[in-house]
């Protein structure tokens, strides 16, 4: 039979169509047998979602899929321990937030932000709202309820941010950078009736001090200034209650006296709650002295740069639970 023409008008014949019936049947059965073979026994597996990267060896027992395997993707891995940067650390190697803990990338202000340049400046105004600064000199709040956020602040001042003349509550200070120019700085933030979100400090003799209704979160404390008569610590309270500490990194060397210290001969503390943070460094990490309260040491992270042990707690008021070994995820409550 010739070469057909299938411009031609009138019948066609079954014995020129059956050729290609055959060749459609035979493809068809084909593909539906791959159709079927290639899904799970049941429609409600057909969607069957994966996740994660693939893996040699993938394939897995699986009852419900045909032929008794289906092909695993390895989950993505999560790192949940050894959260700590190098103990070079500095703030252009910043690894802490690959865990979910503070550092230079999530802490101080925001990437983008455009500052403008200021000398120090005096908030008298209730409910001021500082942002968007550049400030070479230090912030001196008399109000209440002022909000600092979105600046930074260099400043070889006793008190980069002086907040206590006028016995002043609700401080908030959010999204900005303290920078110790030496160690005459005692402090990047001190004493009462205030809160830190996600701020940078260092570069001062104390990353903060904080005496009662006190409250810091997702903060970064770190490379503090050590001087010859310095007595540094990430955090520091002679004496206070009402005091939250909560998902902070404060990131030392063991040559500061602690990364923080509550309570000495001069007061107790007490509703002191240290929660969820990522500690390293100092003689000791955590000391707490006296006879305080319901003070709770609870869930954090510790390194291993302590020059003598991670707690130096002699007050019996307080409750050390949950914390861990950052590298290991091993228990560490004594």
């Amino acid at each position: 039979m010739g070469r057909r023409d299938f411009h031609r008008t009138g019948p066609v014949h079954w014995s020129e169509t059956y050729p290609l019936i055959l060749v459609v049947l035979v493809f068809g059965l084909a593909g539906s047998f791959l159709l079927v073979s290639s899904h799970a026994a049941t429609p409600a597996q057909r969607a069957e979602a994966e996740n994660g990267t693939a893996t040699v060896a993938a394939a897995v027992s699986d009852a419900t899929a045909s032929g008794g395997q289906a092909v695993k993707f390895a989950a993505a891995a999560r790192q949940t321990t050894n959260c700590l940067p190098p103990l070079s650390q500095t703030m252009t190697n910043a690894v802490s937030h690959l865990c979910g803990f503070p550092d230079a990338t999530n802490t101080g202000v925001p990437p983008g932000t455009q500052l403008t340049p200021s000398g120090s400046i005096t908030v008298t105004q209730d409910g001021a709202v500082v942002q968007n600064l550049d400030i070479n000199g230090n912030i001196t709040v008399l109000a209440n309820n002022v909000t600092i956020k979105n600046t930074r602040i260099t400043s070889g001042d006793y008190y980069p941010i002086r907040y206590f003349d006028d016995n002043n509550t609700g401080l908030l200070v959010e999204d900005t950078e303290i920078i110790g120019t030496n160690s005459d700085v005692t402090a990047g933030m001190s004493f009462s009736s205030f809160k830190l979100l996600r701020v940078n400090i260092h570069g001062a003799a104390d990353g903060v001090k904080v005496e009662d209704d006190t409250d810091v979160e997702d903060s970064y404390i770190h490379d503090l200034a050590i001087g010859e008569d310095t007595h540094n610590d990430g955090l520091q309270s002679t004496g206070g209650s009402n005091i939250t500490i909560n998902h902070n990194s404060i990131i030392l060397s063991a040559d500061v006296s602690s990364c923080m210290q509550f309570g000495n001969e001069n007061g107790d503390s007490s509703n002191v709650t240290i929660s969820n943070n990522l500690f390293d460094g100092g003689g000791y990490c955590v000391r707490i002295y006296g006879n305080g309260t319901n003070n709770k040491v609870l869930n954090n992270h510790f390194g291993h740069d302590e020059a003598y042990g991670v707690y130096d707690i002699t007050d019996p008021g307080v409750t050390v639970t949950g914390n861990v070994w950052d590298d290991s995820g091993d228990a560490k409550n004594s």
